[in-house]
C-alpha cells in the first residue's frame, strides 16, 4: 500500500496536471473498505476532486465498441476516464455498504455519490448512479 505522503503527492499531481494521468488508477487502488482512514479520505477527496468537473466530458454509458488510441486518442481516453469513473462510484458504494469502513469515510462517500447524482451532464439527475446506489444498501 502507498504511504500517504506518496498518496498526496500523487492526488496533487494528479489535480494539477493531466501530464499525470497515469496517477488515477494508483489512487484508486488505495480506496477500499479496508484503507486506513487517513489513506482513504486523502484519496477519496483528490478522485472526487479529480472526477467533479470532467462530468460533463465523461460518455454516459460505455461505448459498444472500444475506441481504439490510434484511431481516436481523445474517444479512448473519455472511454478509459468512464471507466475508472465508475470504478470510483462502485468503490463509494462499497465503503458505504461495508462493516468495516469508519463512519467520517462512509459519511464522505454517500456525500460523492450523491453529488455526482445531481451533478450529472447539464445538471440533470443521474438516475443510474443513484438506483445502483439505492440498490447496494437494500435489505
Amino acid at each position: 500500500m502507498v504511504s500517504l505522503k506518496d498518496l498526496k503527492t500523487l492526488c496533487q499531481e494528479l489535480l494539477f496536471s493531466n501530464a499525470h494521468i497515469n496517477n488515477l488508477p494508483i489512487i484508486l487502488s488505495a480506496l477500499s473498505p479496508s484503507s486506513p482512514p487517513d489513506i482513504a479520505q486523502e484519496a477519496l477527496i483528490s478522485l472526487h476532486s479529480f472526477f467533479l468537473p470532467l462530468l460533463p466530458e465523461i460518455p454516459s454509458s460505455s461505448l459498444s465498441k472500444q475506441p481504439r488510441a490510434e484511431e481516436d486518442p481523445e474517444a479512448f481516453y473519455l472511454s478509459w476516464l468512464h471507466t475508472k469513473f465508475h470504478e470510483f462510484v462502485n468503490l463509494l458504494i462499497e465503503i458505504v455498504i461495508s462493516h468495516t469502513s469508519v463512519e467520517l469515510i462512509k459519511h464522505a462517500a454517500v456525500d460523492s455519490i450523491m453529488e455526482f447524482v445531481k451533478q450529472d451532464k447539464e445538471e440533470r439527475f443521474n438516475s443510474a448512479i443513484y438506483h445502483k446506489f439505492l440498490q447496494s444498501i437494500e435489505l
